[in-house]
């Protein structure tokens, strides 16, 4: 899951409030700090203020040439340059992109603005979906049982952005493989924290991989520094991508996989998965074990 955030809120003050404020901000901060956990630094949202113009922007970072963001926001004396929510784009790494711009309608009378946000990797896609039958992702001749699958209480439950994904377990170190041919679009290997606590959810490593119809693949959970594409990499099917793990929000060593595509309005919608067995195509249900055929 990508990030969903209540950003900022900005008025004009007086200099008393503003005192104020810096000293509340101030030791808000120090009592956060103690307790927080890194959030997902492959995209970052942002506010420029500019004269009376207020810019809300995107900036990618080394690790993922592909994202959307939608930007909501309230507004008081003030307008948006696009109806909101706003969507937009950003393809590239380390790319700055404007996605919405705020001003006042009377600059001389009181404004502010309270703004949300929020991405995924990717962009969104109108293509038709092809017909696929993935292979397992894991090693030819490996074997490895559904800890989760599509609809799971624990987090996959039906109308949710994972209702479709599939979780494997398997111990730590275990090699991931690419289930589609694609293009590498997002990747993190950094992350040495887990745990079952929400509060890990943006600690995850992952491969997020690109397929010709629209859709992205979501390899989830990863080692730390067990990564062994880069991104921008063209991968074939059955290729290693990295080394499984028990990162982000996890109770147990095991792979996340599930395969989804983003609509116009910045929604993530995972799509029904089918393996490839030597019996024919399966759905992988949770309590079962699948062997991925060693001539896949």
């Amino acid at each position: 899951m990508d990030l969903v955030h209540v950003e900022f809120n900005k008025m004009k003050l007086n200099r008393i409030q503003l005192i104020l404020l810096f000293v509340c901000l101030k030791l808000s901060v120090v009592e956060v700090s103690a307790a927080s956990v890194p959030e997902d630094s492959a995209l970052q949202v942002g506010v420029q203020e500019k004269q009376a113009q207020v810019v809300v922007f995107a900036q990618s970072n080394a690790n993922i040439l592909e994202a959307t963001v939608s930007v909501n926001a309230q507004l008081t004396n003030m307008s948006s340059s696009l109806p909101l929510p706003a969507v937009g784009t950003v393809s590239g790494a380390n790319l700055y992109a404007p996605i919405v711009y705020l001003e006042p309608v009377d600059s001389r009378q009181p404004w502010n603005y309270n703004y949300q946000f929020v991405w995924h990797k990717g962009l969104p896609s109108s293509l038709e979906l092809e017909p696929w039958i993935y292979q397992f992702p894991f090693a030819a001749g490996g074997q490895f049982s559904v800890s989760q699958g599509a609809g799971g209480r624990d987090s996959h439950q039906y109308g949710g952005e994972n209702e479709n994904a599939i979780d494997f377990a398997m111990p730590e170190g275990t090699t991931v493989c690419a289930a589609r041919s694609g293009l590498v679009i997002a990747i993190k290997g950094d992350s040495d924290l887990g745990g079952p606590d929400s509060k890990y959810e943006q600690c995850a490593n992952y491969v997020v991989v690109k397929h010709n119809d629209g859709t992205y693949a979501n390899y989830m959970h990863l080692k730390r520094n067990g990564l062994l594409v880069k991104l921008g990499q063209v991968v074939q099917a059955g290729e290693s991508l990295a080394l499984s793990g028990n990162t982000g929000y996890s109770t147990e060593p095991h792979l996340h996989f599930d395969v989804y595509r983003l609509t116009a309005s910045n929604e993530r919608k995972t799509v029904p998965l089918r393996f490839q067995t030597r019996g024919g195509p399966v759905e992988a249900l949770k309590g079962q074990f699948y062997w991925r055929d060693s001539s896949q």
